[in-house]
């Protein structure tokens, strides 16, 4: 992200922070909770239930992260970075990550909550360097565990 992005991020979510918590990491990236398995089901469902006239898709969403010491929050973008809303703030220590891949244009991997059955599939697209500091400081927090 640009600076400015950045920092105008950081503004967004300052009321949402406890006191005393800290940001370590912004970042935008694209982020859904669908496998590529269950989004060509729900292609090829619609597909047939529609008698071939229309077929839906999964498209991943592009949110906005924020790592702090003590939690990830994803949040929404708005029409500008001041409405983006949080909608989801996953505490820290019960974060897993895994299935960590590198491509050249992006990083991609997996994070899965303790005790939740969903799992967010992350990829930075054309922000590598953003998405290996996301990838390392949270396989870090889960290597302390």
């Amino acid at each position: 992200m640009r600076a400015r992005d950045e920092r105008q991020l950081a503004e967004t979510v300052r009321p949402e922070l406890a006191a005393g918590e800290r940001i370590e990491l912004l970042g935008q990236a694209s982020v859904t909770t669908t496998s590529a398995k269950e989004q060509v089901g729900v292609a090829v469902a619609t597909a047939v239930l529609s008698g071939g006239t229309a077929a839906a898709t999964v498209v991943p969403e592009t949110m906005y992260l924020v790592l702090t010491d003590c939690r990830l929050l994803v949040l929404r973008p708005g029409l500008t970075m001041r409405r983006s809303k949080v909608v989801a703030s996953l505490p820290r220590r019960l974060i897993t990550l895994s299935g960590v891949k590198q491509g050249p244009l992006k990083v991609k991997f997996k994070l899965a909550v303790a005790g939740e059955p969903v799992v967010f599939r992350v990829a930075f697209i054309f922000a590598k360097a953003d998405g290996r500091r996301f990838a390392e400081v949270l396989g870090e927090a889960g290597a302390r565990r």
